[in-house]
């Protein structure tokens, strides 16, 4: 009698949602659900780290599973890549979405919704941009400006023109929404800066 090979079981799949505040995390969490993935929503860092552990003992007979979670939490950053990193890949097949969303959409979604920025809850919305940006990039900005959409200057395929771009802010000719301007950067920055040109 020869004995048939069994297949190795199918992984789970595991994907974990996360991004900038404002860019629709709660709303793709909805549609893994409507996919059949178990899926928890705001799940706080303490509570990932136990989670990914062993997330098939968690959520006994889901084979899908979605988890949304904040990297605005304390420690995120350093922990993050390491919990991600260490998912047995044998049994799990896992994935990052990372989502992020344009100034003018943030703006107008806390506009919408009349709620601040997580990041400035006590103070405008552009605030509550800049921080995000800060933290993004690892630097504090000294301008942030909200252009009208659709009024950057574009190339004909469609890839902003930086040097057009830059020499419309400088002349002040770029349709602003909204400014928000550093107290440490002196008013005449832009002045300074057409000077170096």
């Amino acid at each position: 009698m020869s004995e048939i090979a069994k297949a190795p079981p199918a992984k789970a799949r595991l994907v974990v949602i996360t991004g900038l505040s404002g860019s629709g995390k709660s709303v793709v969490a909805k549609c893994f659900e409507d996919l059949s993935y178990y899926t928890v929503d705001n799940l706080p860092l303490p509570l990932l780290r136990a989670f990914l552990d062993n997330p098939l003992e968690l959520v006994r007979g889901n084979d899908r599973i979605a988890v949304v979670t904040d990297v605005r939490a304390p420690g995120f950053a350093e922990e993050f890549p390491r919990l991600f990193a260490e998912i047995d890949r044998e049994r799990i097949e896992p994935r990052l979405l990372f989502l992020e969303t344009s100034d003018e959409v943030l703006v107008r979604r806390f506009s919408e919704t009349r709620r601040p920025h997580p990041l400035a809850p006590d103070r405008p919305v552009i605030e509550g941009i800049r921080r995000a940006v800060s933290f993004r990039l690892s630097l504090p900005p000294h301008n942030v400006v909200l252009i009208a959409p659709r009024t950057i200057p574009r190339t004909s395929s469609g890839k902003v023109q930086r040097w057009l771009c830059r020499q419309q802010y400088l002349a002040g000719d770029l349709q602003e929404i909204c400014r928000w301007q550093s107290p440490a950067e002196p008013a005449t920055a832009r002045a300074s800066a057409e000077s170096r040109r």
